[in-house]
Formats: structure tokens, C-alpha cells, sequence
């Protein structure tokens, strides 16, 4: 009768322990010790460096302008205030503690557009929150009535062919990685850079850069910059793969079929 009490007073005993184990991992705070912030030329990205993922909800409030981002069971360990923002829309950013959630206010000078993403680990990088803030010019423009329109008038000189060049990836999307430790954004970039150069040598055609820095240009926007700002015909987007042999080498082309895949082979490859 002694020897059964005992065990269940341990029985008892253990369930308490892993009771309070899970507990107090039901109610530990993420830390977030890193957050960084780019400047691209049409919006601005703060990413927060996360040892894990973190649930969050973004608002956007008016008069004044300003994003609010609640960051649930995190704690904010780095100071906000070492950020460069002046050439941002940001005026201003704030830090606040609540019982279950750390507050981000980004007081604004400007409107902007928002989006906000989850990334998963990608060497170098961990989990990663994204806040994209995009320019308010990028909105749509509010309707007006049409202007008459304006005769055309014949071109003095033949039209230039325009070939934007699109660097890959950028910023928080490093690409592939090569055995030297250089990432593909960095490569494609100087690669993108020579081929400018050498359609610009061309008679007839001007190139025009999709990217011209270390920073991240979502993919739709990207089509939109060669599409509406510089009005291309042709849009040529560069990458680098990576490989564990070294003895694989040589380029793979990709041209868009408006009469879709040649081959079962050529399907898999678009996927």
C-alpha cells in the first residue's frame, strides 16, 4: 500500500513538472534582437530578424498618418532609433510594451501602401517579417475626365528599341550561392550591368535597369517597371544557379512561347 502511494505521489509529481514545462512554453516572448531598413526607389522594407516565426497585424490609421504593427507574444530588444529613415516617407517610429504584444507605430509623412510577409530561413538569413511601405505615387491615380486628345505627330527619328534588363532576386532574396561565398543577387547584378553597357554600344537600342542596387523588387513589380515606366520591348531577366559539382557549367536560355511549352521537358522547366 506504501509502495503504490509513493508512486502515485511521483506520478504527481511529474505531472506537475511537465505541466509547468508547458506552461511556461505556452508563455515564453519571442525576442527580436535585429531589424533593418532599405531604401529601394519605390518603397521602403523593415525586416524584422526572427529566431522564429511571429504571429502580427498591421493597421493603418489617417490623421495622422501612420502604421501600427502589433508583434503578438514578441519582445523588441533593438533600438529603433539607430535606423536610417530620412529619405523614407517615415517622419517618426515608436516602441511600446503591452502584456501580450509589442507595438511598432511608424508615424508617416506620406501615405503609402502596405504589405507585410513571413519568410522562412534562406542562408544567410532565419525566419525574417517583411514590411514593404510603397510609395504613395505608385498608387492608382483618382479618375479625371479625359483630355481631348492631341494630334499625333510623326517621329523626327526612328523610335529606339528598349531592352530592360532585370537583375534577379536583390536585398532579402540573396538567390543561390556560390562555392566562393558570392551570392547570385551580387552576380547577376555586375552581369546586368555589362550587357547594359553593351546594348547601349548597339545603333537603335537603349537599355534601361529593372534594378539598380542591393535591394529587393517584387515580380509583378518588376514586369510594371519595364512595361509602364520605360515602355520595353524586350525584358531579359538574369540568374545564376548554383551547383554541388563544380564540373557543371555553361548558360540555359528561357524565351516566352506565346503558343505555349515545346516540349514535356520545357513544361517542367516552367513550372
Amino acid at each position: 500500500m506504501m509502495h503504490r502511494d509513493n508512486n502515485n505521489k511521483l506520478t504527481a509529481l511529474f505531472v506537475l513538472l511537465v505541466s509547468g514545462f508547458w506552461a511556461g512554453l505556452a508563455f515564453a516572448e519571442t525576442s527580436i534582437d535585429s531589424v533593418r531598413l532599405h531604401r529601394a526607389p519605390d518603397h521602403t522594407r523593415i525586416v524584422f530578424d526572427l529566431p522564429a516565426p511571429v504571429d502580427h497585424k498591421l493597421d493603418k490609421l489617417a490623421n495622422p498618418d501612420r502604421i501600427v504593427l502589433d508583434l503578438l507574444d514578441a519582445s523588441l530588444g533593438f533600438d529603433v532609433n539607430t535606423l536610417d529613415y530620412a529619405s523614407s516617407p517615415i517622419a517618426n517610429i515608436r516602441v511600446g510594451k503591452h502584456s501580450d504584444k509589442t507595438r511598432v507605430v511608424f508615424d508617416m509623412k506620406d501615405g503609402v501602401r502596405t504589405r507585410t510577409n513571413l519568410l522562412k530561413p534562406i542562408e544567410p538569413h532565419g525566419w525574417r517579417l517583411v514590411v514593404d511601405l510603397f510609395d504613395s505615387e505608385l498608387q492608382s491615380p483618382a479618375k479625371t475626365s479625359p483630355e481631348p486628345e492631341k494630334k499625333k505627330e510623326a517621329p523626327s527619328e526612328p523610335r529606339l528599341m528598349v531592352v530592360a534588363i532585370d537583375a534577379g532576386h536583390g536585398g532579402e532574396d540573396p538567390g543561390a550561392r556560390g562555392p566562393s561565398g558570392v551570392y547570385e543577387k551580387t552576380l547577376v547584378l555586375q552581369i546586368a550591368r555589362k550587357v547594359e553597357k553593351r546594348v547601349n554600344d548597339q545603333a537603335g537600342m537603349r537599355a534601361v535597369m529593372v534594378r539598380d542596387g542591393d535591394y529587393y523588387v517584387p515580380l509583378a513589380e518588376r514586369r510594371r517597371i519595364a512595361r509602364e515606366d520605360h515602355g520595353a520591348d524586350v525584358f531579359i531577366s538574369i540568374h545564376a544557379d548554383a551547383f554541388t559539382d563544380a564540373r557543371a557549367n555553361g548558360a540555359s536560355v528561357f524565351a516566352l512561347s506565346s503558343s505555349g511549352a515545346t516540349s514535356a521537358r520545357a513544361r517542367y522547366l516552367a513550372k
